[in-house]
């Protein structure tokens, strides 16, 4: 698959070579310097290739939510896990949410946020189609939602409400999200007979991430020294619903 640099004008292809571990894309010269090791470890070569600032997080992309590894990331989350994906099938139906239990059990100072759609919203029909098309029957979509928000509410009456909190927005949302701790991920919605988690997702480590977060918690705009931080903002606000 051929794509163009924004920054040379040269062509360049994916192939077996870019296809790392686990089936995620690794694209070595495009404008984000998407690597599968340190920032660190970054050639001086790839670097001359673009004229990508200095940057401190890491960046991946993903062929399906399956391969990021979320489970992972849960088990070893010790400050913050929030999901804001609209509706989570996989809690309260597999592993995951044993994972989600055991590391609040483990960890008392991890919070756990999780951010429904509000059904009553007026563009929730057309948006629910974009998760799957059996939700074009009317009514499917909030059964699905009210039966994995049962999850969260029993986990709300476990670990307490200062440590679980569930929301329903009314604001349209633009992406799928997940923060734990410092890695954000991200997928896309899209009008596509593939469902969301069959698609590209990306992550973005960053050590800024949770005192970021915390800051907008707290009500504070964080400061964003580099440009790098203030593209991290833009996914950290669309966790702001309350």
């Amino acid at each position: 698959m051929d794509f163009k640099d924004s920054n040379t004008g040269q062509n360049n292809t994916f192939n077996e070579a870019n296809l790392g571990e686990n089936g995620h894309y690794i694209n070595k010269v495009d404008v984000l310097n998407i690597v599968n090791q340190s920032p660190q470890s970054v050639s001086h070569e790839a670097s001359e290739t673009t004229s990508t600032p200095a940057v401190n997080g890491v960046y991946q992309h993903f062929i399906t939510h399956d391969a990021v590894g979320v489970p992972e990331l849960i088990r070893k989350a010790r400050r913050h896990i929030v999901l804001h994906a609209a509706f989570y099938p996989k809690y309260g139906f597999d592993n995951q949410s044993d994972d989600v239990s055991k590391s609040m059990e483990k960890n008392p100072s991890l919070r756990l946020t999780a951010i429904f759609t509000d059904v009553n919203a007026p563009w929730v029909d057309e948006f629910a189609f974009t998760l799957h098309d059996y939700f074009a029957e009317k009514g499917e979509f909030a059964k699905h939602l009210d039966i994995t928000k049962q999850h969260f509410i029993r986990l709300r009456k476990k670990f307490g409400t200062k440590r679980v909190h569930i929301y329903d927005t009314a604001r349209l949302p633009l992406f799928p999200i997940i923060l734990i701790d410092d890695t954000i991920i991200v997928g896309h919605y899209a009008h596509s007979s593939v469902i969301p988690p069959n698609g590209l997702w990306f992550t973005i480590m960053h050590p800024k991430i949770s005192s970021m977060y915390e800051s907008l918690l707290a009500g504070s705009m964080p400061d964003c020294d580099t440009p790098e931080e203030s593209a991290i903002l833009r996914y950290l606000e669309e966790l702001m619903v309350d």
